[in-house]
């Protein structure tokens, strides 16, 4: 485990789990421990509802919908297409479809008065 992400595994250098059982269901993701820092920034709590501007490919947004559980929502913004089907695709393996809603949109053209309730981005 790891001292500052605890939902992380620490492996040593050199270690393969691409093929691993675990890794290939999408129980587990592979991600390195720099990506994983803003979630862990974020503070996530259960039951928040947040935004993840530019998604894709997803791996910090399934993080985040781990973080905000069954009763948050994550809504996950991509504006290109290939990368939005790749991040719904992710979702789903990873079985956060009922938390992640993807939006294959550009955030920066949505209006803000969309996530009034919003805890964080």
């Amino acid at each position: 485990r790891d001292a500052h992400v605890p939902a992380l595994l620490v492996l040593p250098p050199g270690t393969d789990v691409h093929a691993h059982p675990l890794v290939e269901s999408s129980r587990a993701i592979l991600q390195d421990k720099a990506s994983c820092m803003p979630v862990v920034a974020m503070r996530a709590q259960l039951g928040w509802r947040c935004i993840d501007a530019c998604a894709a490919p997803g791996n910090k947004t399934t993080q985040l919908a781990a973080a905000v559980g069954a009763g948050g929502r994550v809504d996950a913004y991509e504006r290109d297409g290939r990368r939005a089907d790749l991040l719904r695709r992710r979702v789903g393996e990873a079985g956060a479809e009922a938390i992640v809603y993807v939006h294959k949109a550009d955030f920066l053209l949505v209006d803000p008065r969309e996530h009034a309730d919003v805890c964080a981005l």
